[in-house]
């Protein structure tokens, strides 16, 4: 069926896992009392995307910091002495 199959599509678009988009393809037979159980399983999805996010924009910053201080660098390369610091 179409409708399943562009749900599942946007449940993967949504980053759902396997085992969360199975939970949504049950509850999606009976939305109104699944609600709940809906709301629960989207909002632990919510906090991981605000995880992931935190975690992009400081890595953001450091490519960013190290970008310009690779620019104003006349010796070395600031990139590769920072990533061989931290490995």
């Amino acid at each position: 069926e179409i409708s399943r199959l562009k749900f599942i599509g946007r449940a993967q678009q949504m980053k759902f896992s396997l085992g969360g988009m199975g939970d949504l393809l049950k509850m999606r037979g009976d939305p109104r009392n699944a609600r709940a159980e809906v709301r629960q399983l989207t909002a632990k999805k919510l906090e991981e995307v605000k995880l992931s996010l935190t975690e992009l924009d400081s890595l953001r910053r450091e490519l960013t910091l190290l970008v310009n201080l690779c620019t104003a660098s006349n010796e070395g390369c600031p990139i590769i002495d920072k990533i061989e610091e931290d490995g």
